[in-house]
């Protein structure tokens, strides 16, 4: 099992567990293969991660930064810092985030 961004979710996937909106209604049933319908409804409840069979393909795990260059990594920190300061970065969930973002920027940048 992978848990991948719904951004990353490609038509043909399988599901892994159920996905439900944010009332706890079933959208979408466990093992169903995703289809294109599948896409517009999880974008459109604003489904942020689901779990799908398998592993995630080499290039979804957005927090390898083996492949970002330190200095490419830092930079990305510097540009998200000022939009994190009134988050704080004292909670551990924030401090995920914030790396998670900063992994994100890093390989949009400078990939």
């Amino acid at each position: 099992m992978a848990l991948i961004s719904s951004e990353e979710i490609k038509v043909g996937m399988f599901l892994e567990k159920d996905v439900k909106n944010s009332h706890g209604q079933l959208l979408i049933r466990a093992g169903s293969e995703i289809t294109p319908r599948h896409l517009t409804l999880i974008r459109s409840w604003g489904i942020a991660e689901l779990a799908i069979r398998g592993n995630a393909p080499k290039n979804l795990n957005l927090l390898d930064l083996q492949d970002i260059k330190p200095e490419n990594f830092a930079k990305a920190e510097d540009l998200l810092r000022p939009k994190f300061n009134r988050a704080g970065l004292s909670d551990p969930i924030m401090v995920e985030l914030f790396r998670y973002c900063a992994a994100r920027k890093a390989k949009a940048l400078f990939a």
